[in-house]
C-alpha cells in the first residue's frame, strides 16, 4: 500500500488548523486553499501568513514521507535477506521448504511473530 503525498498533507495540516485539509484540498486554487487556511488557523498562528503555515505543514509532511520511504526500504531489505537466505538453502537441498522461511504481512511468520520470538530470548536470559 502506497501513501498518497496529498493524504499525509491533509493529515499534518490538523496540527497547525482547527480543522483538518479535506482529501481533495489539492485540487483547489489558491483562493479557496487561503479561505480555508486564514478561517480555520491555529491560535497561535493567527498573524502568520497563511503560506507560511502552508510551508509549516509542508516540512511536516516531508519529513512524514521520508519516514514511509526509510521504513519501505529498511523492509526491502530484511524481504531481500530472507528471499537471498531462501535460494540458497533450497538450491543446497535444505532439509527447510521455501514455505517454512517466507514471512508475509504484518511480520508473522508460520511459526509465529517478533513478539513470540522476543519472549523465548527473554525466557532464556531469565532462566539463566
Amino acid at each position: 500500500m502506497s501513501i498518497d503525498r496529498d493524504y499525509v498533507f491533509s493529515v499534518m495540516s490538523g496540527n497547525f488548523l482547527t480543522e483538518h485539509l479535506p482529501r481533495d484540498w489539492a485540487e483547489w486554487d489558491d483562493d479557496k486553499l487561503q479561505e480555508f487556511f486564514e478561517e480555520h488557523v491555529w491560535e497561535p498562528l493567527e498573524y502568520w501568513d497563511w503560506h507560511d503555515v502552508y510551508e509549516l505543514i509542508d516540512i511536516c509532511t516531508r519529513d512524514v514521507m521520508h519516514l514511509i520511504e526509510e521504513k519501505n526500504m529498511a523492509k526491502f531489505k530484511v524481504y531481500a535477506t530472507i528471499y537471498s537466505f531462501v535460494e540458497r538453502e533450497v538450491e543446497a537441498d535444505s532439509p527447510y521448504e521455501a514455505e517454512e522461511i517466507s514471512i508475509g504481512a504484518g511480520d508473522w511468520t508460520e511459526t509465529g511473530t517478533d513478539f513470540d520470538i522476543q519472549r523465548d530470548m527473554t525466557e532464556e536470559i531469565t532462566d539463566e
